[in-house]
């Protein structure tokens, strides 16, 4: 409890701390603004900061109005100390200044795969320029990124600022190690038949490296990014063939003889299921003999959420093609308590029917609208067809 209550009384004296020095300087004359400038070479011309400030000599002191003079002053200069004081009843304001340095040089140190000219150009910035540390750093992850984009998934890039002594000039210099680069030699497949592996293959991302291809089209090159979206993949593949539990591993491994790198991708299958009861309800424009007709779910068959999903979508489009272009068609799969065997459940909301009315025709320049509307076969007054409005 004693704990607590110091706590609270440290937070509301902060509290009540900046409202006590607003009320002390707020209204109050401003006598004095003077900037000072830390600077090596000594020189330095005051005139441009003082324009950038609304807060001027002689009007009454805003709290408001000097804290967005600060921040436009931050945004030139490297470091902004303000100091403020009230001296006979008038505000006296002195700012300390380090303006931004000028860069010198920039160095770069370790790497072996890409040249100096290289990295240069994906980093975009220029000796001779004000170096600002925010937009430096967002040019610096681009060529950190660079490094990832090629394969170089272990590569760690650091730079240091150096200040030249007597000036407002820095070197800048660039650490880079690069680390191994992230080929791929094998990818092996646990626990899948031959057929499925090839189908994989051509639905991953992860490739095998091929020396003759592989700089072209930029496969074969270990991404982190990738590893999760392949086995997504795969795991989607597993669950439309039936295994709702399955799982997927994908195991990374080093080859001690190239320094490549070997992808073990595991299926852990589990339970094959099946569909069981298939119904659905609230359809009265088509018979459930109809429905079934475009179902690709059906009783006894291997369970596939894609087949549900697109059964779905085949019975939406039936109701669109006779106008009811607002039907919804929602389903759920319960499982049975003691069996491997998921129902199904459509539910239909079939809305109402829609006519086409004005047909308007936008953004064309060099085709007059008469010309387009003689190639649609959607007709004002007819009954609204989604597939016609496709084929258009």
């Amino acid at each position: 409890m004693l704990r607590s209550y110091a706590l609270l009384s440290i937070l509301l004296a902060s509290a009540v701390a900046p409202l006590h020095c607003d009320e002390l300087y707020d209204n109050k004359p401003v006598s004095h603004i003077e900037i000072v400038i830390d600077s090596p070479d000594g020189y330095f011309d005051s005139k441009p900061a003082l324009a950038k400030l609304a807060t001027q000599e002689g009007d009454p002191f805003s709290q408001v109005i000097f804290d967005k003079d600060l921040k436009s002053l931050s945004e030139e200069y490297e470091r902004v100390e303000p100091s403020v004081q009230l001296k006979n009843g008038q505000v006296v304001i002195v700012i300390r200044v380090s303006p931004k340095p000028i860069i010198h040089a920039i160095d770069w140190e370790g790497n072996t795969q890409f040249s100096n000219s290289t990295l240069r150009e994906e980093l975009d910035i220029q000796p001779n320029t004000l170096f600002n540390r925010a937009d430096f750093n967002k040019a610096f992850n681009k060529v950190k990124e660079f490094y990832f984009k090629k394969g170089y998934f272990e590569s760690q890039l650091s730079y240091t600022v150096q200040p030249i002594e007597g000036t407002t000039q820095v070197d800048i210099l660039i650490e880079v190690n690069e680390g191994r680069p992230g080929y791929i030699k094998e990818i092996d497949f646990v626990g899948f038949t031959k057929p499925e592996q090839s189908e994989l293959s051509d639905q991953i991302y992860l490739k095998k490296y091929h020396f003759l291809t592989s700089w072209l089209t930029g496969t074969g090159i270990f991404r982190d990014e990738a590893v999760e979206q392949d086995r997504m993949t795969i795991l989607t593949y597993l669950q439309n063939k039936g295994y709702a539990d399955a799982k997927v591993d994908v195991n990374l491994s080093d080859d001690p003889e190239s320094g490549k790198i070997l992808v073990e991708i595991v299926a852990h299958r589990g339970q094959l299921y099946h569909f069981g009861k298939v119904d659905f309800q609230g359809n009265t424009l088509f018979s459930e003999e109809e429905l079934e007709k475009k179902s690709t779910v059906a009783a006894g068959g291997v369970y596939s959420p894609e087949k549900i999903r697109d059964t779905a979508q085949a019975i939406k489009d039936m109701y669109g093609q006779k106008g009811y272009i607002d039907a919804s068609v929602q389903y759920e799969t319960p499982l049975a308590e003691n069996d491997p065997i998921f129902d199904v459940h459509f539910t239909i909301e079939e809305g109402q029917e829609y006519k086409v009315g004005i047909i308007h025709v936008f953004g064309n320049c060099s085709t007059q609208s008469s010309v387009i509307l003689r190639e649609s076969l959607l007709v004002p007054g007819e009954t609204f067809d989604a597939r016609k409005l496709k084929a258009t």
